[in-house]
């Protein structure tokens, strides 16, 4: 099977994942864009004090470009707690062209496949140590950006219980850290146990294999607490950079009405909702709530302003995985 997995290439990944629908997705994507221009609910009016200053434009495209380095190290240290030993500029390499594959693909599957896939070919250590390893990052990465957004809900607690939507949705955000962090406590409590357990039993064949392969892997991160504890730090501060970001260009914008804590509050509620494969990333849909969010938090704030705001947040993060295309993994199998 290890044969099988290594004969793949993201290149056939992507031709498998169906042209059609994916270009489907876009043109419902940009139909909605489209509608909502027309109906007025964006106004690029606040754009023109952005691009009238391409400096400030290429300032805040470097400081949404810091999130790389902080991601590709959780990852990094990440697989060094399963003991897999591959170098930062590599792991950097392979996270930086996914993430570009990522913004591509509708949903986050198809940008993290394609890391797995990338290092499978750069080192091979278990197309199922890799998996495991891109699990963790990815919980690591929703925890840290769901405990910044409850702390600044503590900011806006009144308005949160009033307001239907907000008390639902973050009784659902709760739900979903108390999961996360129930799920990393459990790798290091029972997965060591079972994993002596389905070791001194029979194997039950190569399903039963490949079952202790990943056990195993979840294993190891048993005794590195620390790892994971480095981890989790470092998703707390790459989801707020970028929740600091939104104020950013609220302020350069001119937008306003929304404080740093609205911003975190909407921010991470809007990343959630943009992660349902509804649509490529959420576009249309996540401008609509980010904005209507906003609304909900500052009485008088502009939808129309808001709903720009996130659609040129969504614009300087494609900014920063453009340059993805020149570190492009070197690999036969690419």
């Amino acid at each position: 099977m290890k044969g099988d997995i290594q004969e793949k290439t993201p290149r056939d990944f992507f031709r498998s994942r169906g042209s059609l629908k994916i270009a489907l997705k876009y043109l419902v994507a940009f139909g909605l864009l489209a509608v909502l221009f027309h109906d007025g609910v964006i106004d690029f009016g606040p754009l023109g004090s952005l691009w009238g200053r391409p400096w400030v434009l290429l300032g805040l495209v470097a400081f949404a470009w810091l999130t790389m380095p902080l991601v590709v190290w959780r990852w990094w240290l990440l697989l060094h707690g399963q003991g897999i030993h591959i170098s930062y500029f590599d792991i950097f390499r392979v996270s930086y062209f996914s993430a570009f594959a990522a913004m591509l693909l509708p949903g986050a599957v198809g940008g993290d496949v394609t890391r797995i896939l990338l290092c499978e070919n750069i080192a091979p250590n278990g197309f199922l140590r890799y998996s495991c390893s891109v699990v963790v990052d990815r919980i690591c990465g929703i925890l840290g950006l769901l405990g910044v957004g409850l702390l600044a809900c503590a900011v806006y607690y009144r308005k949160v219980f009033d307001a239907g939507l907000l008390r639902y949705e973050v009784v659902l955000i709760t739900m979903f850290l108390l999961g996360g962090i129930s799920f990393l406590l459990l790798i290091g409590l029972i997965a060591p146990r079972l994993l002596r357990y389905m070791r001194s039993g029979r194997k039950g064949g190569k399903i039963g294999e490949k079952l202790i392969e990943a056990v195993a892997a979840l294993a190891d991160y048993a005794g590195n607490r620390r790892v994971l504890g480095a981890a989790m730090l470092i998703s707390f501060a790459a989801q707020a950079k970028d929740l600091v970001l939104l104020k950013l260009l609220d302020m350069v914008m001119g937008v306003g009405g929304l404080s740093l804590a609205g911003h975190a509050v909407a921010g991470t509620m809007t990343f959630l909702i943009n992660t349902l494969p509804l649509t490529p990333q959420g576009l249309g849909i996540g401008e609509i709530a980010y904005a209507r969010l906003a609304e909900i938090l500052a009485q008088g704030s502009s939808i129309a302003g808001y709903t720009a705001l996130l659609l040129i947040f969504r614009l300087i993060m494609l900014l920063t995985v453009l340059p993805a295309l020149f570190f492009m993994p070197k690999s036969s199998r690419v």
